[in-house]
């Protein structure tokens, strides 16, 4: 029962009770949502623990600052843009289990390597059993945006459980 409440309740978090520090984000992206259990599963199974979870639906404008860094570097950034913008999907903040002090390294590297690969064409080749190749369907509409610099764990954490949740 103990187990249950504490999934539970990282759906249900405030920011305040996010980590925000050695933590890393996955996104569930609007196309993935009919999966979303099964998504969230996946992420839980490959050694994670939810330390806070919220639903989520940007504009624009939002969705364009959170995906900025890829701005002329990934050819599918505004496709990106357009999916993230498509409809709800669920932010959630993971921390490796029993990571009391895994560095902030150690988790954003685990998740990206549950994740896979961004096309999940070569997710399927290359990693089968990651999260993108089970679930997703292009480049853009690949499941799952995890964060991919140890750096930007604490940043995109923030950015969803501090200044959008609070907004």
């Amino acid at each position: 029962a103990d187990a249950v409440a504490s999934q539970t309740s990282a759906f249900f978090a405030n920011a305040p009770a996010c980590r925000l520090a050695d933590t890393a984000l996955c996104l569930v992206k609007p196309s993935s949502m009919d999966h979303l259990g099964l998504v969230v599963d996946a992420v839980m199974g490959a050694g994670f623990t939810m330390t806070g979870a919220s639903t989520f639906t940007l504009d624009r404008v939002d969705a364009v600052e959170f995906l900025e860094v890829y701005k002329g570097v990934v050819p599918e950034f505004a496709a990106s843009v357009d999916e993230l913008t498509s409809g709800p999907f669920v932010a959630i903040e993971v921390a490796q289990n029993g990571s009391n002090g895994t560095s902030e390294n150690g988790v954003v590297e685990a998740l990206r390597e549950a994740c896979g690969p961004a096309d999940p064409e070569i997710a399927r080749v290359l990693r089968p059993n990651s999260i993108r190749a089970k679930f997703g369907f292009d480049k853009v509409r690949n499941a799952v945006h995890c964060t991919d610099l140890p750096e930007d764990g604490e940043l995109e954490t923030h950015y969803f459980f501090k200044i959008l949740q609070n907004a």
